[in-house]
This record gives C-alpha cells, sequence and structure tokens, in this order.
C-alpha cells in the first residue's frame, strides 16, 4: 500500500470514530477495523450520485449491520451525503441510523443487523441481478451485470442462515456475489476461540466458492486485486481479510470493549493525533483526491454505457386485473391447495412476472410453474426456484431478490415451519417488502406425522407481526382475493394460510365485501347467534347455521379470511360485524388469542388450546371438536338449546 492510501483509510477511520463519539453511542471498533475493506469497496462499486436507484448499479450490503457508519463516512467522503447529515447518526429521525435500515437513504439496499440476514438478502439480489442481465442477452438489450458486494463479520458466518444462503449461492454458480470477511476474531464477549475454529475456506471450498485471502485488512492494493480476481471468477467468492477491531486505538485495539460502544473522548483524540487529523470530522488532501478521482471514473463509466435512461429500482411490473383472475375457473374436485397452484399458473401464462419456489416442498405444496422451468446454474430464466431445506434463508433470500428487481416471489412450506422463518418474514415486513409466503397443509391435514406438523400457535404469531397481511381463505373467492391483493401490494408482505382440504362454498358475496376482510357471509333475519370463522371452518359455520335454524335458531355466519385487512374498515363497520349484545361463536383451528378481543366470557372460543396427539385428519376433528355435529352440540349445551327460552 502506497503512502497516499495509508491517509485514506486512516482519515475514514478517524471520521468512523469521530461520528459515533459525536453521536454517544454506537460501534466503532468495526468500521475502523474494516477501514480498508470499505475503501476497497468503494473503488470498485459502480453507483451514481445522480441516478441513485439506476438499475445497473452495484449493489454493497452490510450484513454486520452495526457497522454501517463505515458507508456513511465512505458516502460523506464522496459528497453524497453532508457533514451535517453525518452528525444527526443514530439520533431520532435521522436518515443515518444506527444499524442499516433499507432506504433510509437510496444507498442503504437493505434492513440488517439481525446477523446473516444481510448475506441471504445478499444472494437473492446476486440471483435477481442474474435473471435480469440474462433477460437484457434474449432481449438483445445493453446487458451489465452487475454485482453485490456483501461485508459480513464473524457472528454472521455463525448464523446457521448464512450457511443455508451460501450453499445455495454456490449450488446456483453466483458469480456476481463478492463478499467480504471482516475476519478480525472478536465479538461481543470476547475472543472467538471460545466459539468459532472451523476452517472458513474449507467451508465455503465445500461449497463451490472460490476463496481469497488478504492477511492485512490496511492493504488496500491487495484487497482491490482480490476484488478484480473475482469478478472474474465463475462462483461466488468469499474473501477473508484479516483485520483488528479499533485498529489505530491505542488503548481498545483488540478489545471487545470497542464493538458496542464509543472509545471516548480522550481515546478518540489521540487517534486523530496520530494521524495529524486536528479538526473536526477532517478530510485530509488525500481523501479529497481520491475520492474525487474515483466518482470522476464512475461517471465517466456510466457515460461510457449510455446510462442516463431513468432505469431504477421496480424494473418488474405486476399488471394484473381483477377480471384476470376472477374468470379463472377452477375445477370443484381440487383441493385449496391446489386451487392456489391452478390460480397462479393462469396468473404466470396472463404475463404476470412472478418467480415461484419451496423448501423442498413443491410436490406437497403444489406450488411451482407448469412450464416455467427451473433457476440453475447457468441459467436465470426460470420460473421456479429450488431453495433446498433451507427454510430460514428461502425466506431472507426472496426479500433479496425484491430489493434486486422488485420481482415478487411466492415461497412455500408447510404451515407448521413457518416458525422456522419468522425472523425473515418479520424483516420483510419491517422493510416493506411484499413477500408471498403460501403455508399449506393448515389444520390437521398432516394430522399423521403428528405435533411437530400440527399448526397451533402459529396463525396468531403471524398475526402479531405488523405490516403483514395474513390470509385464510374459506373459499374459491375468498382464494382469489388472496392472490389478487397479494401480487398487487407494494409495500405488505402476505401469508397466504392453505388446508389440504377440498372446499366447495359457491356464494354471491360482492367482491367488495371480501376484500374487507371479514364480512357477512350468510345471514338470517332477527338473528341471535353470530359464527364467526376462518378458512376451512367456513364450511363448518354453514353447516351449524342449518342444523341451529332446524331448532329454531337464527344465526348469522361470519367469515374472517384476513383479520388485517379487517381491522382497516371503520368502526362503525367493525362494530356492527361483532354486535356486543349478540351471542358469539369462533371456529379456527389454532389458538384463540385474538378472538376474546371481540367476544366476552358467555361467548364460545372452538379453538386449540394445547398441541395435538397425532390422528388421520378426520377422526382428529372428531376429536377435538371441528366437526358440524360437535360445534351445534357445544353451542346447543352452553346456551341450553330447547329450554323454552332458548337464546336470549
Amino acid at each position: 500500500m502506497n503512502r497516499k492510501q495509508m491517509e485514506v483509510v486512516n482519515n475514514i477511520r478517524c471520521l468512523v470514530a469521530e461520528t459515533v463519539e459525536h453521536s454517544g453511542t454506537g460501534h466503532p471498533g468495526m468500521g475502523m477495523g474494516a477501514a480498508g475493506i470499505g475503501y476497497a469497496v468503494w473503488k470498485n462499486l459502480n453507483i451514481s450520485k445522480e441516478v441513485p436507484l439506476w438499475g445497473k448499479r452495484d449493489r454493497l450490503i452490510f450484513s454486520a449491520g452495526h457497522g454501517i457508519v463505515l458507508q456513511y463516512v465512505l458516502l460523506y467522503l464522496n459528497g453524497y451525503i453532508y457533514l451535517e447529515e453525518l452528525k444527526t447518526f443514530r439520533t431520532m429521525y435521522s436518515k443515518l441510523p444506527g444499524l442499516s435500515e433499507y432506504k433510509s437513504l437510496p444507498y442503504i439496499e437493505s434492513t440488517t443487523g439481525s446477523l446473516g440476514q444481510g448475506i441471504a438478502n445478499a444472494v437473492g439480489m446476486a440471483i435477481s441481478l442474474k435473471r435480469a442481465h440474462e433477460t437484457k442477452k434474449v432481449e438483445n438489450k445493453e446487458a451489465i451485470q452487475s454485482n453485490v458486494y456483501c461485508i459480513v463479520g464473524d457472528g454472521c458466518l455463525m448464523e446457521g442462515i448464512s450457511y443455508e444462503a451460501s450453499s445455495l449461492a454456490g449450488t446456483l454458480a453466483l458469480s456476481n456475489l463478492i463478499v467480504l470477511y471482516d475476519s478480525n476474531n472478536i465479538t461481543i464477549d470476547g475472543p472467538t476461540d471460545k466459539t468459532f475454529n472451523e476452517n472458513i475456506e474449507k467451508r465455503f471450498t465445500s461449497m463451490n466458492w472460490d476463496y481469497l485471502l488478504v492477511k492485512d485488512g490496511d492493504d488496500v492494493e491487495a484487497i482491490n486485486d482480490s476484488i478484480q480476481e473475482a469478478k472474474l471468477r465463475d462462483k461466488p467468492v468469499l474473501i477473508e481479510v484479516g483485520t483488528r477491531i479499533a485498529r489505530s486505538s491505542l488503548n481498545k485495539e483488540n478489545s471487545a470493549d470497542a464493538h458496542g460502544k464509543p472509545l471516548g473522548k480522550e481515546e478518540v483524540e489521540l487517534i486523530k493525533q496520530q494521524f495529524k487529523l486536528l479538526k473536526p470530522f477532517e478530510i485530509c488532501e488525500a481523501s479529497v483526491k481520491e475520492f474525487t478521482k474515483i466518482e470522476n471514473q464512475r461517471k465517466q463509466y456510466q457515460r461510457d454505457l449510455s446510462y442516463v435512461n431513468n432505469e431504477n429500482r421496480g424494473v418488474n411490473k405486476n399488471i394484473l386485473e381483477w377480471n384476470t383472475i376472477k374468470d379463472i375457473k377452477i375445477p370443484d374436485n381440487l383441493t385449496m391447495i391446489e386451487k392456489f397452484s391452478h390460480i397462479i399458473n393462469r396468473i404466470k401464462e396472463n404475463g404476470t412476472d412472478i418467480l415461484v419456489g419451496s423448501a423442498d416442498l413443491a410436490a406437497s405444496t403444489k406450488l411451482w410453474i407448469e412450464k416455467g422451468g427451473y433457476i440453475s446454474k447457468g441459467s436465470y430464466l426460470g420460473a421456479n426456484i429450488a431453495f433446498g431445506i433451507r427454510e430460514s434463508a428461502m425466506a431472507a433470500i426472496a426479500t433479496g431478490i425484491y430489493q434486486g428487481t422488485c420481482l415478487k416471489t411466492l415461497i412455500s412450506t408447510y404451515f407448521a415451519f413457518s416458525d422456522i422463518m419468522k425472523n425473515p418474514i418479520r424483516m420483510s415486513a419491517l422493510m416493506n417488502i411484499p413477500n408471498i409466503y403460501v403455508f399449506t397443509h393448515d389444520g390437521f391435514s398432516l394430522g399423521l406425522d403428528g405435533g411437530t406438523h400440527i399448526p397451533v400457535e402459529q396463525i396468531n404469531m403471524l398475526r402479531d407481526i405488523p405490516n403483514l397481511n395474513v390470509y385464510r381463505p374459506g373459499n374459491d373467492d375468498e382464494l382469489k382475493v388472496a392472490c389478487y391483493e397479494s401480487i398487487l401490494n407494494p409495500s405488505t408482505p402476505s401469508a397466504i394460510i392453505l388446508t389440504r382440504d377440498v372446499i366447495n362454498i359457491q356464494s354471491d358475496i360482492p367482491i367488495s365485501s371480501i376484500k374487507k376482510g371479514g364480512y357477512l357471509f350468510k345471514s338470517k333475519k332477527n338473528a341471535k347467534l353470530k359464527i364467526f370463522s376462518t378458512g376451512s371452518e367456513l364450511a363448518i359455520a354453514i353447516e351449524v347455521q342449518d342444523m341451529l335454524n332446524k331448532e329454531g335458531i337464527n344465526a348469522d355466519v361470519i367469515s374472517i379470511p384476513c383479520h388485517e385487512k379487517l381491522m382497516e374498515q371503520s368502526d362503525e363497520y367493525i362494530s356492527n360485524l361483532f354486535l356486543k349484545d349478540t351471542k358469539k361463536v369462533f371456529i379456527e383451528i389454532g389458538g384463540k388469542s385474538i378472538w376474546p378481543i371481540y367476544g366476552d366470557k358467555d361467548s364460545i372460543y372452538i379453538c386449540l388450546d394445547n398441541y395435538v396427539s397425532p390422528g388421520p385428519p378426520e377422526s382428529l376433528k372428531e376429536k377435538y371438536g371441528y366437526t358440524p355435529k360437535k360445534v351445534f352440540e357445544r353451542i346447543r349445551n352452553h346456551y341450553n338449546i330447547g329450554d323454552e327460552d332458548k337464546l336470549k
């Protein structure tokens, strides 16, 4: 490394320490130690100040999101943000939060900090950019392969999701993915040799990655040469860079104490004095010249590409008319799972660009595009992607796919396995990434497999996630609405819960009512009882209504296919649906968490309060009270039907 480059690295290091110190909170250690990595990546990063969301740009993801201050400093040094903005780091309402947050600035490509998520997002971006690149080549358009750079730390590589995602990346030979490993051998609890002693080179090469090593994290030339070499490889590349946390701090270097709190004013001053950077947030002459040169090189390259075509985030457009879905003919003899697959295939045939995948369960979830082909090594135009048995990574990769090119992905697995995906689902909701999570084998569908495969608490776990629409359709119309709204939603992910039951319930309910999320499905004059149901339990509710009618009891059936949509309606609408003076019965195969909000101590809750023992689905319905006869008997006994006053 030459002297001028070292001056730039030290300038970056000082600014990281000073920014965290000014905030009074933050993580200085990684940003200081990885200053050389950040500098080298920045030299190679093809982005645009004038068109920040330029579609052909490279992507940079800090999977180690606590180190995002390093990216902020690089943006400041290059004139992308101002000093006053840098000084707002980690303050309320700042565009520079303490951990990486998607779209807080146009240059922040993902929300990270939940370690390992970022590398899975990066894999998704690499997949979608490969697909977009191949599409452009087929169309004989200007095809520039964007690269995805991901900076990870020891913690990211300890997380299981990083292994899942990296394994798929190697299988697909994602040569546009370059991961730089800030290898400083320190975590919050101290040296990593207590917890992490595997051979990273062997781990990644065994997954069909190439591995490069740079021993000195300050050797910008060596890191840059490795990046240049990585661009030529035909598979993803991990570049391990040996660093020291809080490098150049006289008293905190190589100390876990530098991970998550400011170094202290005196310590920061000592660092600045070493490099003769005595003014607040000073930028040295070498940095000014270097970053001006880098920016000019970017502009020249982009001029050569004739890049100013306003291409930006959002290259994928889903134009789907309601009539397209409404007019789809669905055979009666299909399960709800099969009906959903039928609808999705017809939507794809209509020209809606979607990607479909599962965690090695396509044969069971039935979710694949019949004539779409699969994404595979060297071939990225398929409409299907086989994620393997990697539920957690699958969800985070789907998020990255959308972040890359706005390509919406539908991913599927058994409903009981949604627990494994909880964090990436939450992250997509947090980032307003409208993934579609298709969870099949709801209720007792997998009864013979026992408690591990029978969902109980999952439905309310999903409902508790803010900005996630949870659909549990009970007939064809509700299923079509769930498909339509999920595909067109630009900012809210959806979970669609499907049973293996065959349900053929016809109705003439206006679609506008179904879109409200909860509606009167079948009414009786002067009803004294309201039966609320979701999903397959709608069929039970309708039969029970008929049985009550024969006893002279009028009851209304209310279907609630999407509780979140219902909560968007007016107070008056909701109050009319849940009339306080009416007796209520709630039927759902799942925990009862939300239903007591709408009922009272006299209401009946036919829900699951515990895990389910193995058994055939029909036998379990009988045992746990999910048959029309069992529900009717419970209502009759609870409200003493047959007495003189019947329901009061």
